[in-house]
């Protein structure tokens, strides 16, 4: 075929293809668009995608589930107080313990015997406790002697571990009201005539909650009490207004009704019973009352004639001034059942301590 004959063909194909190729055209278009559309880039980055959980399946009139909220933590307390916190006479069992085994929580035993309300106020950093420094300085190492314008350690641990002039160290009891100040650490010595000391031990546990039974063995002083007792409660915070205040206890028929123990004693807790309502905890009442079922006791004739005098029975205490495992027990017990009624339990949290 003759080349301008090839060309005319050519020409005359080309044009009755024309739709042909522009719809084959657009089909290109088409699925390039598609293509892309399916296309995802790579990250560049490293964040973890999200992942979405699953919608909750509900049939309908079924109502929204609600979300599950933590419970609130029921707080920790520690309990100050002197040998009848300390569970002297107790054999091992003293109030504190059992009530955190009846709470399920920390109560931390802060109890010391012999102690008034003022020694025990200074152990918690209430009340300043100012150490006279033998010779005007705490030496490079070693122990220093120091003379408390509050005595601390009367009975119990003789070691109260703490900060002196901004030195660590621990003040140490020793015999005949003597006392020491030893640093854990060598270092300068630091020039001072006195300097307050502060507890390291009680200031580990000042956001717990406190509870307060002091009196026993400075009774005759209800200003004191109330002076010392207010001091700790502040120098906790007592978050949400919540803290507790025990009676001081009398003890059988020689501290019964009309003797001047019993009127000391009840001059106390009157003093309590107005400056705190509502965080009152009569445990003196309650161990009268109900001390002998708590233990499983059956009266005595003795045990009759003290509760008729309003004093706690014999059967519950260990000597003229401290309870047995029965009795620091019972103790507990009633704690517990006033702060079970107060809704300060983990069954029932009452946030505004009311």
């Amino acid at each position: 075929m003759p080349g301008w004959r090839r060309r005319r063909h050519r020409a005359r194909w080309w044009r009755r293809t024309e739709h042909l190729r522009f719809g084959l055209a657009l089909a290109g278009v088409a699925v390039l668009f598609l293509v892309l559309a399916q296309y995802e880039p790579r990250r560049t980055d490293t964040a973890e995608p999200v992942v979405l959980a699953p919608a909750t399946v509900r049939a309908q009139g079924d109502a929204v589930p609600t979300p599950a909220v933590d419970p609130v933590p029921e707080p920790a307390w520690v309990w100050w107080g002197d040998g009848l916190t300390a569970g002297q006479g107790g054999g091992g069992v003293h109030a504190p313990a059992v009530l955190g085994e009846l709470l399920g929580v920390d109560v931390v035993n802060f109890g010391v015997g012999g102690e008034g309300s003022a020694e025990i106020a200074a152990r918690a950093n209430a009340i300043p406790t100012v150490l006279d420094v033998a010779g005007g300085q705490i030496p490079p190492a070693g122990e220093v002697a120091v003379s408390p314008n509050v005595e601390l350690l009367l009975q119990g641990p003789s070691v109260l571990l703490g900060r002196l002039a901004g030195v660590d160290g621990r003040l140490i009891s020793g015999p005949n009201g003597s006392y020491t100040f030893q640093r854990d650490e060598p270092g300068e010595p630091v020039v001072t005539d006195a300097a307050q000391f502060v507890s390291t031990t009680a200031e580990a546990y000042r956001d717990h909650q406190p509870i307060l039974w002091l009196g026993r063995n400075n009774h005759d002083d209800p200003e004191r009490i109330v002076a010392d007792t207010q001091a700790i409660i502040e120098h906790h915070g007592a978050a949400e207004d919540r803290f507790a205040v025990l009676t001081v206890l009398n003890f059988g028929v020689s501290e019964g009704s009309g003797t001047p123990t019993y009127d000391a004693i009840a001059a106390v807790n009157t003093a309590l019973a107005d400056r705190w309502p509502d965080h009152l905890i009569d445990v003196r009442r309650c161990l009268i009352d109900t001390g002998m079922d708590r233990a499983g006791i059956a009266p005595s004739v003795v045990d009759v004639e003290a509760m008729a005098a309003d004093a706690v029975p014999p059967s519950l205490t260990s000597d003229p001034v401290h309870l047995t495992a029965e009795g620091y027990t019972a103790v507990a017990g009633c704690v517990h059942d006033w702060m079970v009624e107060r809704g300060w339990t983990s069954d029932a949290m009452d946030l505004d301590g009311s």
